[in-house]
């Protein structure tokens, strides 16, 4: 069993294009912008995998809630503040989670479309980094998204492996690339 860590402190602000970025734990109250962002059509096909049917509010609310109460699973809100705004909006989610206790922690993020290719998802991963000392780190994404691929590979993660699973998202069989992250940087 992994040890449980404490709740995640406030993270950031960091500097983006257009703005800054922080991390927050996530509270229920984020669960239906998360539930918006995970329905995005082509969110969902980059990521490749999801629930079956998107548009089951319950199921997802029940799964995510879990997510909430599990102290093996460190949840944060993505939060953006636009240059010169003085609110800030969630923009997705970012966390930290044992797939099983034979594998090491792993770090996943979803972000709304408009917050694509604006140097968010490089500084939320960064922002992970910095809140663990874990290593080695696990991360994986779809063979195509190569987005997420370079945000991985910016923040110092390597390409261990692929393999094929059915992914909902595409209903279809996708290729996945596993990665690790193996020391600090």
């Amino acid at each position: 069993m992994t040890p449980a860590r404490p709740t995640p402190p406030k993270l950031g602000p960091r500097p983006i294009r257009g703005g800054e970025v922080r991390l927050r734990a996530a509270s229920p109250d984020d669960l239906e912008v998360f539930f918006e962002i995970q329905r995005e059509p082509a969110g969902r096909w980059m990521l490749g995998f999801g629930a079956p049917d998107p548009n089951h509010r319950e199921d997802f609310l029940r799964k995510w809630t879990g997510h909430l109460a599990n102290e093996e699973i460190q949840l944060w809100a993505v939060l953006e503040r636009p240059d010169g705004g003085a609110e800030e909006r969630v923009v997705g989610n970012a966390m930290t989670f044992y797939r099983s206790s034979e594998e090491p922690l792993e770090v996943g993020y979803s972000l709304t479309q408009t917050a694509w290719g604006r140097g968010i998802a490089s500084q939320v991963v960064a922002l992970m980094l910095e809140e663990t000392s874990e290593r080695p780190l696990a991360a994986r994404c779809i063979h195509d998204n190569v987005a997420s691929i370079r945000v991985l590979e910016k923040n110092g993660f390597v390409e261990t492996a692929r393999a094929t699973a059915f992914g909902h998202a595409r209903g279809a069989e996708v290729e996945e690339i596993f990665f690790r992250l193996y020391s600090k940087r």
